[in-house]
């Protein structure tokens, strides 16, 4: 059964109240001294269940504003009335016989606050205590069935996330993480001024391998590389598979020389090994590589950092593939044409 972490908060003679009345059914107590350190400490404590004053709940609009937050929209709030009691929280004093009218009132503006439930503190009687203890276990018993949808649909939402973000073949990241993880990297870069660093890379005469063993064998081909360049590549970078036999890796604060060596440690990773498909069958692969850097004039999505490598790309594969072209060595070949 999934646990319930229940904060109860108020006023410190409200706290006390609630817990004299209904026995110690939050798991948290936490008593404030003013209203609006109210949603502070819940959005810091995230519990399942908040329990708080009526008045505060609504004129601290906090179910709206939990509703609001990804993290604490999930957040059970009840909001409870006091009528045999003096002021909580500037609530004013209600009376006692308050009628089912005006409690149907006062429970429909909890609920239209973004609250999930209200609760009235109203008489002293055994009978009367009862049944609102019977109502508080019943609000939390709903409670506990929302938190285990919610955390049922996290999870269904994460691995569908994970499926939807994976390369069913080389389980790297899929071109659809790269255009998701790329802007943010690519803004991160621009906005703290630090280094970027991107290569992209795609296997030589691919094609003449599925002709000559079959798609089977190249998918083992592509299945092997994804294996090598992961164990190249230091903890923080990422690789994608960016489509057919082309594969990104995004080196996050790495200067372009660093990436240059990365580059070159992966072309003879992949070349200097062939690759075990059977007993019978070894192939030698090769790749060309194209390596770019984050400069300053370049679009906080990373469109040019990519554009840029994939044309350094092109180039070292007209030069006759199995090398790395990076901005260096283009902006040196342009210096050398000078």
């Amino acid at each position: 059964m999934t646990e319930l972490d229940v904060l109860l908060i108020g006023e410190a003679e409200f706290v006390e109240r609630m817990n004299d009345r209904y026995g110690p059914f939050a798991t948290q107590r936490l008593t404030i001294d003013s209203p609006a350190e109210v949603l502070p400490a819940i959005q810091h404590e995230r519990p399942n269940v908040v329990v708080l004053p009526f008045l505060t709940h609504v004129e601290q609009r906090i179910g709206q504003h939990l509703r609001q937050s990804n993290s604490s929209r999930s957040i059970y709030c009840i909001a409870v009335d006091v009528c045999d009691a003096p002021t909580y929280l500037g609530s004013p004093h209600l009376d006692p016989s308050m009628s089912a009218l005006q409690w149907v009132e006062r429970a429909t503006v909890a609920l239209e606050k973004g609250g999930d439930a209200y609760l009235l503190m109203q008489h002293q009687s055994p009978e009367a205590i009862a049944a609102e203890t019977r109502l508080l276990m019943a609000y939390l018993r709903v409670a506990r069935q929302q938190v285990s949808r919610y955390r049922e649909l996290t999870k269904a939402n994460d691995f569908l996330s994970t499926i939807a973000l994976a390369d069913p073949l080389t389980e790297l990241g899929n071109r659809r993480a790269l255009e998701w993880e790329l802007p943010r990297q690519a803004q991160k870069a621009k906005f703290h001024q630090t280094a970027l660093s991107l290569i992209i890379l795609d296997v030589d005469y691919f094609k003449l391998v599925n002709d000559a063993h079959g798609h089977l064998v190249g998918d083992r081909i592509l299945k092997l590389l994804a294996g090598r360049l992961n164990n190249q590549i230091r903890s923080r970078d990422a690789v994608f598979r960016y489509g057919g036999e082309e594969f990104v890796v995004l080196l996050r604060k790495t200067e372009l020389r660093t990436a240059e060596i990365i580059a070159a440690r992966l072309r003879l990773a992949i070349g200097e090994q062939p690759f075990t498909i059977n007993r019978e069958l070894r192939l030698p692969i090769t790749v060309s590589l194209g390596v770019a850097h984050f400069r300053e004039e370049d679009d906080g999505q990373g469109k040019s950092l990519l554009y840029r490598a994939d044309q350094h790309l092109l180039t070292a594969k007209s030069q006759g593939r199995n090398q790395v072209v990076s901005d260096r060595t283009s902006e040196e070949e342009l210096l050398d044409r000078l």
